[in-house]
């Protein structure tokens, strides 16, 4: 694990991780999925900013911070056999949001047991052009959860 502290921003050379529901994954006709859609990215109102989980976090290669952040996730709430993870560089996120005259800050912010829960914080509520961009742009490592070791 890496020394950190909570409330510092995260490295634009590092990793983090969104879980997304059936309901918010592109799928082809048969059943394939070929990414995260805008929804995924979409904040609530109570939010303070997106949730993630910070790859980094974790000593080991990407399939073993990827591996223990979903074990986090899966210890404090349901996840199902059809939701997806995706996989962002947090550069490739404050570049889009750049792009788009916004400046986000990826902020290290642990809660309970997800030691790994970090926030995309100053996203705007409901932009979609954003929300497409990271779909389709930023989040394009894909981890179906049906393959994920138990």
């Amino acid at each position: 694990m890496k020394k950190t502290n909570k409330g510092m921003q995260l490295p634009d050379e590092d990793h983090v991780l969104r879980h997304a529901s059936y309901k918010r994954l592109n799928r082809d006709c048969e059943g394939k999925i070929l990414g995260l859609l805008p929804q995924a990215f979409a904040l609530r109102p109570k939010d303070k900013g997106l949730s993630v989980n910070w790859l980094e976090y974790f000593d080991g290669d990407q399939h073993f911070q990827i591996k223990e952040s979903i074990r986090e996730l899966k210890s404090v709430q349901d996840i199902r056999k059809s939701s997806a993870f995706g996989v962002a560089k947090v550069s490739s996120v404050k570049n889009i949001c750049i792009n788009n005259k916004l400046t986000v800050k990826i902020v290290y912010t642990p809660r309970n047991k997800i030691l790994s829960h970090s926030e995309i914080r100053q996203l705007p509520m409901d932009d979609l052009l954003i929300q497409e961009a990271l779909a389709y742009e930023a989040f394009t490592k894909l981890i179906p959860n049906s393959e994920i070791e138990q």
